[in-house]
């Protein structure tokens, strides 16, 4: 980032009448999070990687969006490379934020499995499952073979991919609030 482009960004966040983490640009078009406190700090977005990017204000947590589509275990070790994990949807506030941000026709791979123990959802961070937006007769667990978390474009969950159903779908990378 350029000194000008680093002013220009602080002078945007100072002037801000409610200070709040944002996102930004610097002057090559690299994402920047720019913090409440007058920081900033790169963000690992990839353009050719990633097509969306969106920041959660109530929770300051930064969600990419894959642009191309991966099988579920291929989608964990991208977004682990970038320094976060497929995401995490822990309340009705987070699920209907990433409905809002990344709704669409297509499906996105999250952070939940049940590969450890049929019927036993879990959150890969290890976080608590105490929240759970299933479609009508989901998790189903069809032909004995869907471990992974699908996000659908209404903001419902399905169970799908592996072991025999290795299917690619977008999927959605977490970073928790960058730069603490």
């Amino acid at each position: 980032m350029t000194m000008r482009g680093l002013m220009v960004a602080l002078c945007l966040v100072m002037a801000a009448p409610v200070m709040a983490d944002r996102l930004g640009q610097d002057d090559a078009g690299r994402a920047v999070l720019l913090r409440d406190d007058g920081t900033w700090r790169y963000l690992p977005y990839d353009p050719d990687r990633f097509s969306e990017v969106a920041l959660d204000p109530a929770s300051g947590h930064v969600y990419l969006r894959s642009a191309d589509r991966a099988r579920w275990s291929e989608a964990r070790e991208i977004c682990a490379q970038g320094g976060g994990h497929l995401a995490t949807v822990t309340s009705a506030a987070e699920n209907a934020f990433l409905t809002a941000h990344f709704d669409g026709s297509d499906r996105i791979w999250l952070g939940g499995t049940d590969a450890a123990q049929e019927g036993t959802w879990r959150w890969i961070t290890g976080e608590p499952w105490g929240f759970a937006a299933w479609n009508d007769e989901e998790p189903n667990n069809s032909d004995a073979g869907e471990d992974y978390l699908e996000f659908g474009d209404d903001g419902l969950w399905n169970d799908d991919g592996a072991p025999r159903n290795d299917r690619a779908f977008f999927f959605l990378c977490e970073l928790a609030r960058v730069g603490q």
